[in-house]
């Protein structure tokens, strides 16, 4: 189990709350501790690095206070951005290229055990409990639906443009027709 100086606040900007989310359900499921609530009770501080959140004072005031406070300071790098200069210091945990990379090397730094990865479901123990096993089917379930979604999104796209196409050929073929008729 994760003892209490493993307890870790989430610092991130709000258009990263499904990145934010996910990894904290994936620390949570290898029994490390979290928070996501109020940062004076928490030891580490995990500040998810992105461009909207080094944009964000809420983000840097947070930061601003664990360093003031003298508590650990992990940065996760969720997307590429220009880090913060009073976090160039730290060692980065990079999520860029590889999540699940990332989740290991994340959990080593906050002292876990580690477990089984199964890629795209995060951190999962070799034998999951009924919550947990629905937990991960849930997760496997949306992420299936975003991905329809997504590709249902895409093919609107492409019948759009092949409608406004039609059109505009439509059109060009109308004007073709207006100035044959006045003999061009």
């Amino acid at each position: 189990m994760a003892t209490e100086a493993q307890t870790a606040f989430f610092s991130y900007s709000r258009e990263d709350s499904e990145f934010a989310l996910r990894l904290a359900e994936d620390l949570k499921a290898a029994a490390a501790s979290v928070w996501m609530d109020t940062l004076n009770n928490c030891h580490r501080l995990l500040v998810i690095l992105s461009p909207s959140s080094v944009s964000s004072t809420n983000v840097e005031d947070e930061v601003a206070f664990a360093l003031e406070e003298h508590k650990t300071v992990l940065p996760v790098l969720y997307r590429e951005c220009k880090v913060p200069f009073q976090l160039r210091p730290f060692q980065r945990v990079d999520f860029t290229a590889d999540y699940d990379r990332g989740l290991k090397t994340l959990l080593k730094a906050l002292g876990v055990k580690q477990q089984d990865v199964t890629p795209g479901a995060g951190v999962v123990s070799a034998t999951l409990d009924g919550h947990d096993q629905m937990r991960v089917a849930g997760r496997a379930q949306l992420e299936q639906e975003r991905r329809q979604a997504e590709q249902a999104g895409l093919e609107q796209e492409e019948r759009e443009r092949e409608a406004a196409g039609r059109a505009r050929l439509e059109e060009e073929r109308k004007q073709l027709l207006r100035l044959r008729r006045r003999g061009w």
